[in-house]
């Protein structure tokens, strides 16, 4: 298991963030130049690189090429899972891109201007989890409790239900990014940790 395995020590303020890609490849492209023109400050994606098509290696080749730092999302893991049993599967993305998602980390601790934050998929290590919209609060507190989230964490950058919005529970802003063009600016945004303002990026 490769929880928690990257920590960024620097304190960031301007984060940009991708979020799910699935395949997506030139979005994936535009997304990444329309951070880096803005001059975020470090680029994170929150998984879901796998997607059917021919795009989940190039996508993986440019994560890795622009060392965009990346998290694994619930359909990665489901690929690798399927792939380590299907040879065809496996050779469709090809070699390196398959050693790219197996060597993802399921969180991403990093140190913003406003304290310790979590990049992740889901909610912590539970990729298919996210906050509920009945009783957030509870589940906050229940995350942090069961270790999902670290207890100083004032930070959750995540993706997986392909919305995107913002809401503080229990003292943690959870951020969640939504899917490249799920919507208009879908999937691209720039997080400023020490105000909190979230602003979604063109592209």
């Amino acid at each position: 298991m490769k929880e928690n395995s990257n920590r960024v020590s620097e304190r960031i303020r301007r984060l940009g963030v991708i979020g799910d890609v699935h395949a997506r490849l030139e979005l994936l492209e535009r997304a990444t130049d329309a951070l880096h023109a803005i001059g975020v400050d470090t680029l994170v994606c929150v998984g879901d690189i796998y997607g059917s098509g021919n795009g989940t290696a190039g996508c993986c080749r440019l994560l890795q090429e622009r060392q965009i730092l990346t998290v694994r999302g619930n359909h990665d893991r489901w690929f690798l899972e399927a792939a380590d049993r299907d040879d065809r599967l496996r050779a469709s993305v090809g070699l390196e891109a398959v050693e790219f998602l197996s060597a993802l980390p399921i969180t991403l601790n990093i140190n913003t201007a406003a304290g310790p934050a979590l990049v992740c998929h889901g909610v912590g290590t539970n990729d298919l989890a996210h906050v509920p919209q009945t009783f957030p609060h509870s589940f906050a507190r229940r995350s942090i409790r069961v270790g999902l989230i670290p207890p100083r964490c004032k930070l959750v950058v995540h993706g997986h239900s392909h919305l995107q919005r913002q809401r503080t529970c229990g003292g943690v802003l959870f951020v969640t990014i939504g899917a490249l063009r799920s919507h208009p600016a879908g999937g691209c945004i720039m997080v400023d940790t020490y105000t909190g303002i979230v602003s979604p990026i063109a592209y």
